[in-house]
């Protein structure tokens, strides 16, 4: 019978000594492996060091992320309205030798609303403004696609506009609440005090017509290029720059290409605020809200207001504060129409906007 050597694994015929390195095969036993040979060998331990590490460097990439976004953010609100600033440095660089009044300043110029069944809503578009990169080159957005295409017909169609649809909604708090679970796996959920911002990984599941939860309130779309921005006014005006009473959206796509969309938002809320004892006179109030986004096709960008324990008749973008007389003709505007929803004024709902990208 053969045996092998339990100290160099020869094999030979059984007998007590091993004819290779001469050991006694019947009492030889192996020395045990230290404590950590054993312990590095262990298979549990090797799994649960490579999940150890893979975790550390996904938080590690996670609070880059937030970081970035958190700089990103604070640059907008220390700088004010960027993308205005930027959508009105272009229109005043615009020549304006058109007769229509190509620009979009003469295109986003208040103007006095007549209806005979009460206020009209106002949804003025300044158009496809450029980018401040390009706002000194090109007059308007129109004749610069005219001289892009001129000079380059087979232009890649990775450079065609884009459509960013905007849908603002009311919420119930329950459904707000498991939106803001979704976007707080992404990493990219933002508290930013009156307000908060997101993205909503399955956007056509969740804003799609079956949903009860969700009740659509208006929407908008827009073409927009990378590298462009838009901006478009909600609410009434009655002649007055200073007397317009609603919202002016401003978006600023800085990338949109391969499915990934990257850029701006702000809204400047214009709102009609009550005589307080310091200020006798009622008085219009500006206020900023912006943000910046990230997301992949068929997801959607969301700012909201915050949940119930956290909101007040001024937080959010839609304030729940009772107007003024002269301002009662916003509620036949949409979607202000939410100023008249008892779930809304009792805390039970929100306002919320969605921004999507195709």
């Amino acid at each position: 019978m053969l045996v092998n050597c339990p100290r160099c694994g020869f094999t030979q015929p059984q007998d007590k000594y091993c004819a290779r390195c001469g050991v006694d095969m019947e009492s030889f036993r192996p020395p045990q492996p230290s404590f950590l040979r054993r312990t590095l060998g262990n298979p549990v331990l090797q799994i649960a060091l490579v999940l150890g590490i893979a975790g550390v460097v996904g938080f590690g990439l996670y609070q880059k992320r937030r970081h970035e976004l958190a700089e990103r953010m604070s640059y907008l609100k220390g700088g004010g309205a960027q993308v205005a600033r930027s959508l009105h440095s272009s229109a005043a660089s615009s020549p304006e030798d058109s007769p229509e009044g190509g620009s979009a300043a003469s295109e986003s110029a208040p103007r006095e609303l007549v209806s005979d069944d009460g206020p009209e809503e106002v949804t003025d578009t300044a158009g496809t403004a450029p980018g401040p990169a390009v706002a000194a080159a090109a007059p308007t957005v129109s004749d610069a696609a005219k001289r892009e295409k001129a000079a380059d017909p087979a232009k890649p169609a990775a450079n065609k506009n884009n459509i960013v649809r905007f849908t603002f909604a009311e919420v119930n708090q329950q459904s707000l609440l498991q939106i803001f679970e979704e976007s707080r796996s992404t990493g990219q959920f933002n508290s930013l005090g009156d307000y908060v911002a997101g993205i909503l990984p399955d956007a056509q599941r969740r804003l799609g017509p079956r949903q009860r939860d969700i009740k659509s309130l208006a929407r908008e779309e827009k073409p927009i290029a990378p590298g462009q921005a838009v901006q478009f006014f909600q609410g009434i005006r009655a002649g007055e720059p200073d007397s317009e009473m609603g919202f002016t959206y401003y978006i600023e796509l800085s990338e949109g290409e391969n499915g990934l969309f990257r850029g701006n938002l702000e809204i400047v809320r214009s709102w009609r605020v009550p005589p307080t004892p310091s200020a006798p006179q009622p008085t219009m109030q500006k206020t900023n809200f912006p943000a910046v986004f990230e997301l992949m096709k068929g997801a959607a960008f969301f700012m909201s207001g915050p949940l119930a324990g956290g909101a007040s008749p001024t937080s959010g973008f839609m304030p729940r504060a009772n107007l003024m007389e002269p301002d009662m003709p916003l509620l036949s505007v949409r979607p202000f129409q939410i100023l008249r929803s008892n779930d809304f004024r009792s805390y039970n709902s929100e306002y919320v906007l969605f921004v999507e990208f195709e």
